[in-house]
């Protein structure tokens, strides 16, 4: 095993503190086996909370400065507003492909706008079909209309550096002998801090008569530090680059 690969004292004690759900440590090289990172749901609704957003009566310059005031508050699982905050993308929207001849796994993750807030992309992180007794309105009017609406519960981390950006990819050195036992195993895991305003919310309605999706959103403004790329069986770390590509 190559020598950056094996488990240190130093990789313990992060190990550790992964387990612990405490700090996290950026320059790990061994997760938690079957990692998931942060729970979305949690972190949007830690950041919801009053005390972080902005009163529609308080102007730009005294929020930045309460905000700023809050900084050492925990936020959510012994971090700060500094975070880092990590999250791991749903299953099936990574896309990994080898080249064996230049021995290079390449990954890409698309960035679709987010929800109906015009010019912005992000990371879909969260999405599960909503409860018909959620949004019983909704269901009613497309029901009036004799249509059926489905609807969803959408989670985005909104990402204000990845304007006319299509996605985000990276590459790492792999052996074939090594890649072919890692092919359907990989993947990655975004870490980055939140900025102000941390939420926002709300519906994107179908756009067409074929449309009958609705998406119940709720958004994290996030900065992205890094990627991990990682195996989902040991939480081994391949690689923390990354990059934006265009189309």
């Amino acid at each position: 095993m190559p020598a950056h690969r094996l488990l240190t004292a130093a990789g313990l004690l992060a190990f550790a503190a992964f387990a612990a759900q405490a700090q996290v440590d950026l320059k790990t090289i061994q997760l938690p086996r079957s990692y998931a990172g942060d729970s979305p749901e949690a972190v949007v609704e830690a950041l919801s909370k009053s005390i972080f957003s902005k009163d529609p009566f308080e102007n730009d310059a005294t929020y930045a400065q309460r905000v700023k005031a809050l900084g050492p508050t925990l936020v959510f699982e012994q971090r700060t507003l500094a975070g880092p905050f990590v999250f791991k993308p749903p299953e099936g929207s990574v896309r990994f492909s080898y080249d064996a001849n230049r021995e290079v796994w390449t990954y890409r993750l698309g960035l679709p706008p987010v929800g109906n807030i015009y010019g912005t992309q992000g990371i879909k992180v969260f999405e599960r079909s909503a409860k018909a007794y959620e949004y019983p309105a909704i269901a009613e009017i497309y029901a009036s209309r004799g249509k059926f609406v489905t609807q969803t519960n959408v989670i985005y981390l909104q990402m204000d550096k990845a304007k006319a950006q299509a996605a985000i990819s990276g590459q790492f050195k792999s052996k074939p002998i090594e890649a072919k036992g890692l092919d359907g195993w990989l993947a990655i895991a975004v870490f980055g801090h939140v900025l102000p305003p941390y939420t926002s919310e709300g519906t994107k309605y179908a756009n067409g008569p074929d449309d009958h999706v609705v998406e119940h959103f709720k958004s994290i403004r996030f900065v992205q530090d890094g990627v991990w790329v990682f195996d989902k069986r040991t939480g081994e770390v391949y690689s923390k680059t990354w990059e934006f590509k265009r189309n």
